[in-house]
């Protein structure tokens, strides 16, 4: 199987798209100027093993995803976690393949129906784990299938989807299981900085008060890592209703000897009024668009992060029963379309080596890791032995479960955001998809349910009032003031983003002019 392929400056970065033709034993790319390309080969990945042999189709540490040519067939690979995905259309004559939604439709002349399913409800899907995912999301050209975590593979007649290898390794005590994570850091720092790249990456972590992403930061301190970005707000995810509360990992960066920067979490409301589009392109909910506000740092970078460490690294959790479980993590995918366009690779840390859960939740739970327990219901005592052996004070992380995000979905966010104007105009010129189908237009649903939300926030100010206790310990009460606190229309924003990001890729035609052959 052959690779013809072709550089589109006017494009993101790292995305690319690829045209599978029966009958062709020529697979065509065309990519942003940032992907890696040779002759049997492109990527946008790292993973942990030799960058000049292009072998990441045969890993199960990789991340990112690239195209890979060999013999007999070529094979698309997406990333080991669902913070990312592949995109395939089928048509008559073969398949379009993308590592972006909006590139896909542009190629293929597509776009979403607002109103043709709940978007919303097959994008979380992939939370519940990947033998739950849904994976049709409908277009006007048809159905486009959602590939996370598994590889493609096409012969010139089909393209099927294919498992990563899964090596078992050996989990069974602490050091074991730091040493495979030790190994794995350090053959990805390798592979993101060899000079044989034609645009080498540099690793930058994230650090909070929490355990997961200072447990990542404190082991990839020892394989180059210098640098760490913090934001100066979080979000207690054990109450959804809390107020903002310090979420800041300075203090934690100056112990692991970390230059951090402190990023306002309000600071990507300030990069103008289309900073959250390719957060809300890539899931809907745009939780992680406080990233906009690292912008300049991200470029370039290989970021390192701790997300789904609730999944893994809980021993609190439930055995997976023996089925292959990869949570989807919590407002992950809200980057996987802005990083193509920043320019930049996305490493959720505990996901490596999560194939085997139920191992690491045996190694939570042992004897070993006893002393490095607190208890309560916040407690990861793997992360917590990694980060006080590297040197953190106990009393500096760990105490609270908290995480920096948006919530759109809030009505309050929703409606001080500065995209919600060009929203409402895109919403009303959709108004003909749902009165086609014999329903009213969200925005005209919207206005009518607005005095019930006003009324629900009354019945939970007199409830504070009259109630000896907190509010939000009573369930009936907190569900009332998060109905009260919901915008119903934020669950079509996901179009309206695609939509969007999917002209940018249109402007450009393609790709047709403005690309350059190497």
């Amino acid at each position: 199987m052959d690779l013809a392929r072709k550089t589109v400056e006017a494009w993101p970065q790292l995305a690319w798209l690829a045209r599978c033709d029966i009958g062709n034993r020529v697979v065509s790319v065309r990519h942003g100027s940032r992907v890696e390309h040779h002759e049997n080969w492109i990527c946008e990945a790292v993973w942990d093993g030799p960058f000049g042999s292009g072998d990441f189709d045969v890993t199960d540490i990789v991340f990112g995803s690239g195209v890979r040519c060999r013999d007999e067939a070529a094979v698309f690979v997406s990333a080991s976690a669902p913070v990312d995905r592949l995109h395939v259309l089928r048509d008559e004559s073969g398949a379009w393949v993308s590592n972006s939604l909006p590139c896909l439709l542009a190629a293929a002349g597509a776009r979403l129906d607002p109103a043709g399913c709940d978007y919303m409800a097959i994008l979380r899907s992939v939370g519940k784990g990947l033998e739950w995912a849904r994976r049709p999301l409908p277009s006007t050209a048809g159905e486009v299938e959602l590939i996370y975590h598994d590889n493609l593979r096409w012969d010139g007649r089909s393209l099927v989807r294919v498992p990563k290898p899964h090596p078992v390794r050996d989990f069974g005590t602490f050091e074991r299981f730091v040493g495979f994570l030790d190994a794995a850091l350090e053959a990805l720092a390798e592979n993101l900085s060899s000079a044989a790249r034609r645009c080498p990456y540099r690793m930058l972590g994230t650090l909070s008060s929490g355990y997961d992403s200072t447990a990542v930061a404190a082991l990839a301190c020892r394989h180059g890592l210098e640098e760490a970005v913090t934001f100066d707000e979080g979000v207690a995810s054990i109450d959804r209703l809390d107020e903002p509360k310090a979420d800041t990992g300075a203090e934690i960066g100056r112990h692991l000897g970390l230059r951090v920067e402190e990023i306002p979490s309000d600071a990507w409301r300030r990069v103008g009024p289309d900073a959250a589009i390719p957060f809300l392109a890539g899931d809907g909910n745009g939780m992680l668009a406080l990233f906009a506000g690292a912008e300049a740092r991200l470029s370039g970078r290989v970021l390192l992060t701790g997300l789904a460490g609730d999944a893994f690294w809980d021993g609190r959790n439930r055995p997976s029963r023996g089925t292959f479980d990869l949570h989807g993590a919590p407002g992950g995918l809200s980057l996987s379309e802005y990083r193509l366009r920043t320019g930049f690779i996305h490493v959720p840390m505990p996901y490596v080596g999560a194939v085997q859960v139920d191992d690491l939740l045996r190694l939570s739970r042992s004897e070993e890791m006893r002393p490095w327990s607190v208890g309560g219901g916040y407690d990861r005592p793997v992360c917590r032995r990694i980060v006080e052996e590297a040197g953190v004070p106990r009393q500096l992380f760990g105490m609270s479960k908290k995480g920096a995000r948006v919530r759109l979905s809030e009505r309050a966010t929703f409606w001080s955001s500065a995209f919600v104007h060009d929203y409402l105009d895109w919403l009303r010129g959709e108004r003909a998809s749902w009165w086609s189908r014999g329903r009213i237009p969200p925005d005209w649903v919207s206005k009518a349910a607005n005095p019930v939300q006003d009324l629900l926030r009354s019945v939970v100010g007199l409830l504070r009032q009259r109630l000896g206790v907190p509010v939000r310990r009573i369930y009936v009460t907190r569900r009332l003031e998060y109905m009260a606190s919901r915008e119903s229309l934020y669950r079509y924003l996901f179009p309206w983003a695609v939509d969007r990001c999917r002209s940018s890729y249109a402007s450009a035609e393609g790709g047709e002019r403005g690309g350059t052959r190497d």
